[in-house]
């Protein structure tokens, strides 16, 4: 979208390896994290202090381990498989439900599965910053992601 002030660049790594140390003086995501297995994320976090220069500025968000309501885990436990062995035409009714503004295009091009959710405990987070070289400077609470998950956002500095 802004081609003349942005760099976009494709990483279908596991790190991010294709960035020299030291690199950036701000690092920001936000809902990326959550959809990958916690390796990765975890890798990721450690990348990030990593590539940033010397008081660079680490923003991401990452919710909890576990969502906090039983409902929103057994959701995750269990609809993957339902969404598999119900018919199509059932899938998109629910769909339909679910997504009441979506258009019957979009509806119909969404994959059968679920997307995944993944989090990771605020103490491990703050473990593997604080590893990686980077102070801690604020945790705060949001809900970006939804009530059924304890979600943070994390800001550190690389020292």
């Amino acid at each position: 979208e802004f081609p003349d002030t942005c760099d976009y660049i494709v990483n279908d790594r596991e790190d991010l390896c294709i960035f020299p140390e030291s690199t950036f003086s701000f690092i920001y995501s936000t809902q990326v994290l959550q959809h990958m297995p916690m390796t990765f994320a975890r890798k990721y976090i450690s990348e990030f202090c990593r590539i940033a220069t010397r008081n660079g500025i680490i923003v991401f968000q990452l919710p909890n381990s576990q969502p906090s309501k039983f409902r929103t885990r057994l959701f995750h436990l269990l609809m993957p498989l339902a969404l598999h062995m119900m018919p199509t035409a059932l899938v998109r009714a629910y769909r339909r439900l679910k997504y009441k503004n979506a258009s019957e295009g979009v509806i119909n091009a969404l994959p059968r599965n679920v997307m995944e959710m993944h989090g990771l405990c605020r103490r491990d987070v703050v473990a593997l910053l604080r590893s990686g070289g980077a102070e801690v400077v604020r945790v705060r609470q949001n809900t970006e992601v939804g009530e059924a998950w304890v979600n943070w956002q994390y800001y550190a500095i690389k020292r």
